[in-house]
């Protein structure tokens, strides 16, 4: 009787081996790709706060104009920022798009109706729009002047 493995036995081994390779590998790659989105989506909650916070304690508002602070960071995403306004926690916000860019800052038209007339409005709100990696994310916030 001779002793070792036959060749049959081994391609069956290698053959088995190689399918739990690929379903460790191919979960591992999974993974990877859930721990890449979790850290620009990360990444996206930290620039978001920290400007939006800076937003509300720097923003300046006088007669319908909204001026916003430069960013500090943009974490490598594209901005865009749109601002509004309303009266009451009631009403709807008509949100606008801001000119400007995250190195020189913002300026927003916000004015609220009242009646026939146009007037400062009581409760200021931005949106921040942050795109990379493949994805869009936006955050909201409201606070009063």
């Amino acid at each position: 009787m001779k002793k070792g493995f036959s060749l049959v036995e081994l391609l069956v081994a290698l053959a088995i081996f190689g399918l739990l390779a690929a379903a460790i590998l191919s979960g591992l790659l999974g993974i990877f790709r859930v721990n890449r989105s979790a850290g620009a989506e990360a990444r996206a909650v930290v620039v978001a706060k920290d400007y939006l916070e800076r937003a509300r304690r720097a923003g300046t508002y006088s007669g319908t104009t909204l001026r916003l602070p430069s960013f500090t960071q943009t974490g490598g995403f594209k901005v865009a920022v749109r601002a509004g306004g309303r009266l009451s926690p009631s009403q709807p916000v008509s949100l606008r798009d801001c000119l400007g860019s995250p190195t020189t800052g913002y300026t927003c038209s916000v004015s609220c109706a009242q009646g026939a007339s146009t007037v400062a409005c009581s409760l200021l709100a931005v949106e921040l729009t942050l795109e990379g990696s493949g994805r869009t994310y936006t955050f909201y916030r409201e606070w009063r002047p």
